[in-house]
């Protein structure tokens, strides 16, 4: 991964460190990912964490509702 690719995702995700609930989410996506073998400096790694945190939009969950 290029420091461009990561400075990128961290402009577009400004929640990481500021929304409690999506960080951790995002920080067991992370650990569920590297144990399933993906590379955490890799392009598809943060593509997969952009994935599996777009799901929690579509299940209401982005603000920790249970909907």
């Amino acid at each position: 991964m290029r420091k461009k690719d990561l400075k990128e995702w961290n402009e577009k995700n400004k929640w990481f460190g500021e929304d409690e609930h999506k960080t951790k989410h995002a920080l067991l996506v992370h650990e569920t990912l590297v144990k399933a073998g993906i590379n955490p400096t890799s392009r598809r790694y943060l593509y997969l964490i952009d994935f599996y945190m777009d799901g929690l939009k579509h299940m209401n969950l982005d603000k920790g509702q249970n909907a």
